[in-house]
């Protein structure tokens, strides 16, 4: 631990505790630089008073509690404060406008309230100025912008708002800046449209950080003027419209954050221009239509990311040109084909999340080839033949997930050599023979293998022992005794009582047949063909009903019946045990208010029911949605999901005294949320006086603001449940890495 004092600087390594009251009286001294040591206590109010000759000082990374000294203004030389992560709380220096030669202030990582103040602007020499990481309030001033030599200007995170009549007219105020090379303004209410003079600001401006404000609007065509950008990030936004195709201007942008926003439209091939972009997440927007392929040619991508959108066709096999690429995420769109060999030279990527698509066919054996892999996910696609033996290369993986696919045959024993892979999941597919059961397989549980009935092994995986383990302790007298002479005893004994009912039943036959007959007029089971005549070639115009794993036609048959055809699509793997588990519930199950069946045609590649047609439609024609008004969707679903999250963080019910009239729990978080998150929120769950209050208060926002997109009025408005999961998660992983 040193403390080194001269007449005119102090410096201190390795200090811990508080300081001596001594330093402060050396009236003399102009640095004070104790950066980066466990120093605790506050600073006396009077610090300028016994050292008015300051002009730097440094006391960033320590333990400081207390205020900002209110004598601060008064060191008239002060030139440098830097008090970044520290505990000061209260507010800036209302006066701090008085220090004409103040040019650097770092004050982020406080939990600073109150407002910006307007006397900052007379302190004209400022270049940098970062008030990021606090709890202050109240609008952006847009006298900032009469600092003319500001060079760097971090505002976020905070708790900042602005006037709904002024917008963001504080960004049109910073066009005066012409030095301006870093603007961050994320992580505020900032609700406003972005003006067309953002184009103007600082030809300088290399970094514009709006993230999480609540931006709304389009993104200006004009951005394409900033032409010396090199991250431009607009993420988690309320933004709308297309991608300007200025976008390709930006020749020197390196990181282009759009993500979780509402703009859709095509991915412009402009983007394809930016030849040193690093970083592309386009994650959770409304894009459509095909990944560019030129997008191949940007060589210089660490990231790509393009999950959670709507985007169609295949995926491009010019990707494979980006070796050097570190993450790819495609997951959750649409795409259809199969997956491109040339995948496997993708040599340094190390997560590859292709999950929840359409792609089709076989798994590349060249996706072996890379060995710095360590997360891949390929489910929820329609892949099918075998895993590929190639994927023990991979000696890098940790996470593999090929669920719920079509996949088949074995799970090759060679994964056994995956020392790291501590996340299998080949669940719900086709796969059979023996699991592995050395290295990392012994770790892993009977949910890894569900789903696949042909599988066999360890009792831990809840599968059937495979046939060739050897019985111990079992002699072949005591099988034959214990297994095989019962199960003869009951066969001999189910065959006499199925003897004696049937014949029972016999005298009464006639009568049910003749019942029946005139019930439906089939008497046998009937043809593909009759079928075919009766629904007119399963024509659309016939089709009164679509399910998950059948559709349901109207059929007039050749003797005038009218009946509901249900059609299972046996394509789907579940289809055939639907029809066997729906044949099965109608044999044994009576009431008036069940659909009777009248027959069934069923082969290998035709199965339906001849069901008795009801004209009046379904129950869904009729119920209405949770109550109100409407017609039922699954989007109901999602309604009361919002509800339940706003139950969850208000703590407070929809039956509560306070919703009374027009008043429900919708409307007042609605309302209320726009003015602060404290009037809302649990006070358990949040109060000024925490530490990480900034943190939990935005973390909390994005969650409310997650159940207002799920009550929206119009069920075509909602947010769907995969993009609730999507954001929640997103938020859940924000809040972990704090």
């Amino acid at each position: 631990m040193q403390l080194l004092v001269a007449s005119q600087r102090i410096c201190a390594t390795q200090f811990q505790g508080e300081l001596p009251k001594t330093v402060f009286n050396i009236s003399s001294l102009v640095r004070f630089g104790i950066n980066s040591n466990e120093i605790a206590g506050s600073l006396p109010a009077d610090l300028c008073y016994l050292l008015p000759m300051l002009k730097a000082i440094g006391f960033g990374v320590n333990q400081f509690t207390g205020e900002i000294p209110s004598s601060l203004p008064l060191c008239e030389s002060l030139q440098v404060i830097s008090l970044v992560l520290n505990k000061f709380t209260g507010i800036i220096p209302k006066d701090i406008g008085n220090l004409s030669m103040l040019e650097v202030v770092y004050i982020s990582g406080n939990q600073l309230t109150g407002t910006i103040p307007n006397s900052i602007s007379n302190s004209s020499k400022i270049t940098s100025l970062d008030l990021g990481l606090n709890m202050l309030t109240g609008n952006v001033p847009t006298v900032l912008g009469e600092l003319t030599f500001l060079q760097l200007l971090q505002l976020g995170p905070n708790l900042l708002t602005n006037e709904p009549s002024l917008g963001l007219s504080f960004l049109t105020s910073l066009t005066n800046c012409r030095s301006l090379n870093t603007l961050v303004i994320g992580s505020n209410r900032l609700d406003g449209v972005l003006p067309n003079s953002i184009g103007n600001l600082s030809a300088s401006l290399e970094l514009l950080g709006a993230a999480g404000c609540h931006i709304n609007g389009m993104i200006p065509s004009e951005i394409g003027n900033l032409s010396n950008l090199v991250t431009l990030d607009l993420g988690n936004n309320d933004l709308t419209g297309s991608i300007p195709e200025t976008i390709g201007k930006l020749q020197k942008i390196q990181r282009l954050q759009l993500h979780d926003t509402a703009i859709h439209g095509l991915i412009p091939d402009n983007i394809c221009k930016l030849t040193k972009l690093g970083e592309l997440n386009l994650m959770n927007t409304k894009l459509y239509g095909s990944i560019p392929s030129c997008l191949g040619n940007l060589t210089s991508l660490r990231t790509l990311q393009l999950g959670s959108n709507a985007l169609t066709s295949h995926m491009p096999s010019t990707l494979g040109s980006l070796k050097d690429i570190l993450l790819l995420d495609l997951s959750s769109n649409f795409l259809i084909g199969p997956l491109p060999q040339e995948i496997g030279s993708m040599k340094s990527i190390v997560e590859l999340q292709l999950s929840g698509n359409q792609f089709s066919g076989y798994i590349p054996t060249s996706i072996g080839e890379l060995q710095n892999l360590v997360n891949l996910s390929l489910s929820r696609n329609r892949l099918q033949g075998s895993i590929p033996e190639s994927f023990a290369d991979m000696v890098s993986l940790e996470s593999l997930d090929l669920s719920l696919n079509n996949l088949s045959g074995t799970i090759p024993k060679s994964l056994e050599k995956l020392l790291h892979l501590g996340y299998l999941n080949v669940s719900f597919n086709e796969l059979s023979g023996e699991i592995p059961n050395g290295g990392t397989f012994n770790n892993f549980t009977a949910g890894s293998f569900i789903g696949n009935e042909e599988l066999c092994g360890a009792p831990q995986f809840h599968v059937e022992a495979c046939k060739g383990n050897k019985r111990t302790g079992f002699s072949k007298t005591k099988i034959l005794l214990v297994y095989i002479l019962p199960s003869i005893a009951f066969i001999i004994i189910a065959t006499a009582i199925a003897i004696w009912l049937l014949r029972r039943r016999a005298s009464n036959t006639h009568l049910l047949v003749q019942e029946n007959s005139l019930l439906y007029p089939f008497n046998k089971r009937i043809s593909y063909y009759e079928i075919l005549q009766a629904t007119n070639n399963f024509s659309e115009d016939n089709l009164i009903g679509r399910g998950s794993m059948a559709l349901v036609y109207k059929g007039i048959f050749y003797n005038g019946m009218v009946a509901a055809v249900k059609v299972f699509n046996l394509q789907l793997q579940a289809a055939f045990k639907s029809f066997e588990a729906e044949c099965e519930a109608m044999r044994n199950i009576r009431h008036r208010n069940l659909v009777k069946v009248s027959s069934s045609c069923s082969n290998h590649d035709f199965t339906a029911l001849v069901l008795e047609y009801l004209p009046n439609g379904n129950l869904e024609k009729w119920l209405y949605e949770y109550g109100t008004a409407g017609i039922v969707t699954t989007m109901g679903d999602v309604y009361s999901y919002g509800i339940m999250l706003m139950e969850t963080f208000t703590r407070k019910k929809p039956t509560d005294d306070l919703f009374v009239g027009e008043l429900t729990i919708k409307k007042w978080v609605s309302e209320s949320f726009s003015q602060a998150i404290l009037s809302i929120v649990d006070a358990k769950l949040l109060t000024e006086e925490e530490e990480d209050f900034s943190e939990k208060g935005s973390c909390l926002s994005m969650i409310i603001d997650v159940a207002l997109n799920c009550t929206e009025d119009s069920p075509d408005d909602r947010i769907n449940m995969k993009d609730v999961k999507c954001r929640l998660t997103k938020i859940r992983q924000w809040f972990k890495g704090l």
